[in-house]
C-alpha cells in the first residue's frame, strides 16, 4: 500500500508541475504575440521615418535648387568696385549660368 500511496502522490506532483507548465506556456505564448505585434509596430514606425528621411532629402535637394537659382550678390558697403560687380552679377543671368557662385575673400 505504500508504494501505491507514493505513486498517487508523484502522480499529483506531476499533475501540478504540468498545470504549472500550461500556465507558463500560456504566459510565454501571450508575451510572444505582445512582442511580435511590438515588432510590427516598430517596424511600421521606421519604415515611416526613412520615407520621411528620403522626403527631407528630397526637400533639401530642392531648396537648395532654388536657392542656387535666387542667388543675389551682395557688395561690401564701402567698395565701389564690389558694387559694379554685385549689379552687373544680380542684373545679369551670369549667376543662372554659372557652375559656381562668386564668393567674396576676406
Amino acid at each position: 500500500m505504500r508504494l501505491s500511496h507514493s505513486y498517487k502522490e508523484e502522480l499529483s506532483n506531476f499533475k501540478q508541475l504540468q498545470a504549472q507548465n500550461a500556465k507558463l506556456v500560456e504566459s510565454m505564448e501571450a508575451k510572444l504575440e505582445q512582442k511580435t505585434q511590438q515588432l510590427a509596430l516598430n517596424t511600421e514606425q521606421m519604415k515611416f521615418m526613412q520615407d520621411k528621411d528620403i522626403e527631407y532629402e528630397k526637400m533639401l535637394e530642392y531648396w537648395t535648387e532654388i536657392h542656387r537659382a535666387n542667388y543675389v550678390y551682395v557688395p561690401t558697403k564701402n567698395d565701389e568696385i564690389d558694387k559694379k560687380l554685385a549689379e552687373y552679377i544680380n542684373k545679369s543671368d551670369i549667376n543662372k549660368k554659372s557652375k559656381c557662385l562668386f564668393v567674396r575673400e576676406q
